[in-house]
């Protein structure tokens, strides 16, 4: 019963606008992503104007308590959404937060990655996308804009959850567990996910930024647009994979797709990786313990 009465009191409020446009929480389609890109957009339009833009930020909930006789804090940085901004929008402290965060989740990861009898590949790789990938893509429209140099700080993260995954070694090419994992470098995923820098998409970002403020929706299935985007972030990182020719999984993976191990046992599916990666203890032990290298 409670369902129903709240679709139909969600469709009276929707369909009279009595809800503020402002407001997402509890509105379909709409997500704090909103408000993140509302408030980002807000802070450059002060910049490009040489203006101030001031926010202020205070719990609801709590406000008639705690509001009264006492100064507002003026801080340089603050944690919105769980989004941290800073005054210059470098987004420096957000990705060191974050990172520090995804690689406590993949503690977790670790233990039930054991090479001998930990999780099949399979359920390794979902558990990094709930657990991590989560993290590093939430947000991430907005904390794309930050420097390539402050970006690359959360590699390491996306390349550790691949080879615990996989069970490859440290040694193992990035590209490669791009391919044998069938899942694209982060800059990539950022595309994806605000489809910015694809040819032919920079006027639809203009034209959704500039449409932050108004309430009106368009009624486009949202299965098509993602559908088009996986598309065009498919075309780009196989070009780039096609330029990796020296790499020796390229002959074995010409045309990137989904790999599926032969075997559901984790040791088997190890073994497997490391073979068709080229990275094995034999060839690479080496560079693992530091030993001198050996002689043919």
């Amino acid at each position: 019963m409670e369902p129903i009465v709240s679709t139909r009191l969600m469709f009276h409020l929707e369909s009279h606008n009595i809800l503020s446009p402002l407001q997402s929480g509890f509105r379909k389609s709409r997500s704090t992503t909103d408000n993140l890109i509302r408030l980002e957009t807000s802070i450059r339009e002060a910049f490009d104007k040489k203006q101030y833009n001031i926010s202020v930020f205070f719990d609801i909930k709590k406000a008639y308590d705690m509001s009264w006789r006492s100064l507002i804090k003026v801080v340089k940085e603050f944690k919105f959404l769980g989004l941290i901004f800073d005054q210059s929008l470098r987004f420096h402290r957000h990705l060191k937060y974050l990172k520090i965060r995804s690689a406590k989740a993949l503690n977790i990861l670790k233990i039930l990655a054991n090479t001998r009898w930990g999780a099949n590949r399979t359920s390794l790789l979902r558990l990094y996308r709930a657990l991590i990938r989560s993290k590093l893509d939430y947000g991430s429209v907005v904390y794309s804009s930050a420097c390539k140099s402050l970006l690359k700080i959360l590699d390491p993260v996306h390349h550790e959850g691949l080879r615990l995954c996989l069970g490859a070694f440290r040694t193992s090419p990035v590209e490669s567990l791009y391919a044998e994992a069938y899942k694209p470098p982060l800059d990539l995923r950022r595309m994806y996910l605000w489809h910015a820098g694809i040819t032919g998409n920079e006027l639809a970002d203009t034209a959704t930024r500039s449409a932050t403020g108004s309430s009106e929706r368009f009624p486009i299935p949202h299965s098509d647009l993602k559908a088009c985007f996986r598309q065009k972030l498919q075309s780009v990182w196989q070009s780039n994979w096609d330029q990796k020719t020296e790499n020796k999984l390229h002959s074995v993976i010409p045309v990137l797709a989904p790999t599926v191990p032969s075997s559901s046992n984790r040791r088997e599916q190890v073994i497997w990786t490391r073979l068709r990666l080229e990275h094995t203890l034999l060839t690479h032990r080496h560079l693992l313990f530091g030993e001198p290298p050996p002689y043919c």
